[in-house]
């Protein structure tokens, strides 16, 4: 089975330590991607066979389209 998990980062925090605990274990039995937002990924280790995609998104990237300073 091919399981998706998107997260903003693994640096910090309980839900990341979870997240990385659930992928590592998912991962001896089946296809797993994790989606990140942001590079760093030294704070909780990931299972060698994991697929990990970076998107290095900002910020700025995500909150630019709702500045109201740009909308009107």
């Amino acid at each position: 089975m091919n399981l998706l998990f998107i997260v903003s980062s693994l640096s910090g925090g309980g839900a990341e330590k979870v997240m990385s605990i659930l992928t590592s274990e998912l991962s001896s039995s089946h296809n797993v991607w994790l989606v990140l937002d942001e590079k760093k990924m030294t704070d909780y280790e990931i299972a060698d066979d994991i697929n990990v995609i970076n998107l290095n998104l900002s910020l700025i990237h995500i909150s630019e389209p709702t500045r109201h300073s740009l909308i009107s």
